[in-house]
């Protein structure tokens, strides 16, 4: 399934790790983490907790060949 729903909607929760440069920047040794306090890139995991989304917001739903072909075609 592929669809669009707002970051603010009722019941999506995102939870998002610290930042590796900020950590190097406020201790102050970059050591700890040499390539990623230089090349960060913060990760999360984002929950949908019973969220509603609508039927014209869902873009794909049960075509696999479709969503496989997204990410190559889209540029991303």
């Amino acid at each position: 399934v592929m669809f669009i729903v707002p970051m603010n909607a009722p019941g999506v929760k995102m939870f998002c790790r610290v930042s590796y440069e900020q950590t190097a920047n406020t201790v102050g040794q970059p050591f700890d983490y040499p390539l990623s306090s230089r090349f960060d890139e913060n990760d999360a995991i984002l929950v949908l907790d019973n969220v509603f989304v609508p039927w014209e917001d869902v873009l794909v739903l049960r075509d696999a060949q479709k969503i496989l072909s997204f990410h190559p075609a889209s540029g991303f």
